[in-house]
């Protein structure tokens, strides 16, 4: 569901999850994860069982019940982007502030800043969120949209994520 690899103190910040809940999940699932800093399954198969419930999308129901993923590890890539576009708001919310990039001055220009300043300035977590949350809620039951999180975004924080994406070198379109 997420676009990107990130380590599991990054995706604590992204899920909005207490530090070290998902260090405890990934030590759980470690024979199914390559072995590297960022959390990454080392074969999408795995992925795809967890997601379809371990058939082919379109295939028939299988005859084995060993093939089918058990219903309460099943995930629902719906609810997983309701769940991932809230925790990005959350996220957006409680980090996004006024001069986020550290600007030294206001009279210089994104360019002239050190190549990585805006980047370390805001982070792989939050500059995800400010990038990919029209992503995640575009694919999240529309019926389940929260208002709130929206207007809070719209009334507290939409300047400060253009100030950050500008940081970033993204636009907003």
């Amino acid at each position: 569901v997420i676009q990107k690899t990130f380590t599991a103190a990054e995706l604590d910040q992204l899920l909005d999850m207490e530090p070290g809940t998902v260090n405890g999940i990934q030590f759980g699932i470690r024979t199914v994860l390559d072995d590297v800093p960022e959390i990454r399954f080392r074969h999408q198969s795995f992925v795809d069982f967890l997601t379809s419930g371990g058939q082919p999308a379109g295939s028939p129901s299988p005859s084995n019940d060993q093939t089918v993923c058990p219903e309460r590890f099943r995930i629902d890539v719906a609810a997983a982007h309701d769940r991932v576009y809230k925790s990005l708001f959350r996220l957006m919310h409680n980090k996004l502030h006024f001069n986020i990039c550290d600007f030294p001055s206001s009279y210089l220009r994104n360019n002239q800043l050190p190549t990585g300043h805006c980047e370390n300035a805001i982070g792989q977590a939050l500059a995800y969120a400010c990038k990919f949350w029209e992503f995640h809620l575009s694919l999240a039951p529309q019926s389940e949209l929260d208002l709130n999180l929206v207007h809070t975004f719209i009334h507290d924080d939409l300047f400060y994520w253009i100030e950050g994406l500008s940081g970033l070198g993204s636009s907003v379109v």
